[in-house]
């Protein structure tokens, strides 16, 4: 049905501009495209402060502000737990919903990982258009097992979209042919927070479509200061995700919570580090 109302209105809008020449006739959709994107920003209250989001970019951005707090309330309630002065990395950021929220409490430092350049343009435009800078770290890289340049692979070219795939694409993962393949830069985890003063995270997100094992494997001295780990498990055999993440996972001493298993969204599980020692002050 809204595909339907939003074809019906694309040709209204030519019919009514048709009367004008071709280079006025597209200055006014452009300048009607700028009014109704900025008429309809959203701002979502939330506990600690409220964000100004953009709603029209894609559907995808349009379902992410209206389901805010529906989608996963098992990760907002997770970040609600953050202890002040930590770091949060969110890897797989998308357009910042999650880091986004994070920063409304103002003594979290926020690293937000995007590869995807569409998801990325957004994600930094979120970040100004709620006045966030020195608190939050953008970065339009991929995270994986080596420092390397590596292919990724986008199946939709809109604002929002996910299932891109980084190195090759696996046939049949994901629904839809590759739209484009964009060459990003791939760090390992380790080297990003040696050599580059990459605040080291005390909690990370992990949203990335398949290398959840790669990047696990690229952080294996920084997953000794995490104190919690959030992972996306969707779209992965329970063989595979014992194989590839928890195995890997409990050797680093790392524990799932359970109960949040079954909370929310049911595609995350968040895992808790049984060694994780509380830094000197």
């Amino acid at each position: 049905m809204s595909r339907s109302f939003a074809a019906l209105a694309s040709t209204l809008v030519r019919a009514v501009t048709l009367p004008l020449s071709a280079r006025q006739r597209e200055r006014t959709i452009a300048r009607h495209l700028n009014r109704l994107e900025q008429d309809s920003l959203a701002r979502v209250v939330c506990p600690r402060g409220s964000l100004r989001l953009h709603t029209l970019r894609s559907a995808h951005c349009a379902s992410a502000v209206a389901r805010f707090f529906t989608d996963e309330p098992e990760t907002l309630a997770w970040i609600d737990t953050f202890v002040d002065g930590s770091c949060f990395l969110d890897v797989g950021a998308n357009i910042g919903i999650y880091a986004l929220y994070a920063t409304l409490n103002p003594t979290l430092r926020v690293v937000a990982v995007e590869p995807n350049g569409i998801n990325f343009g957004l994600l930094v435009e979120h970040a100004a258009l709620n006045e966030i800078d020195e608190r939050l770290i953008a970065l339009a890289v991929a995270l994986g097992a080596r420092t390397t340049l590596a292919p990724l692979h986008l199946r939709q070219l809109t604002a929002g979209a996910g299932g891109a795939e980084l190195g090759a694409a696996t046939a049949g993962k994901h629904a839809g042919e590759i739209s484009f393949t964009q060459t990003v830069l791939a760090f390992a985890l380790d080297d990003l927070v040696r050599d580059y003063g990459i605040p080291a995270p005390r909690y990370i997100k992990l949203d990335v479509d398949g290398t959840e094992q790669d990047i696990l494997a690229g952080a294996r001295h920084s997953l000794a200061g995490v104190e919690s780990l959030l992972m996306e498990v969707e779209r992965r055999s329970p063989q595979d995700i014992e194989r590839d993440l928890e195995g890997p996972l409990r050797k680093l001493g790392f524990v799932e919570d359970e109960a949040v298993r079954a909370q929310g969204s049911g595609r995350n599980r968040l895992y808790t580090n049984t060694r994780y020692v509380e830094p000197a002050h």
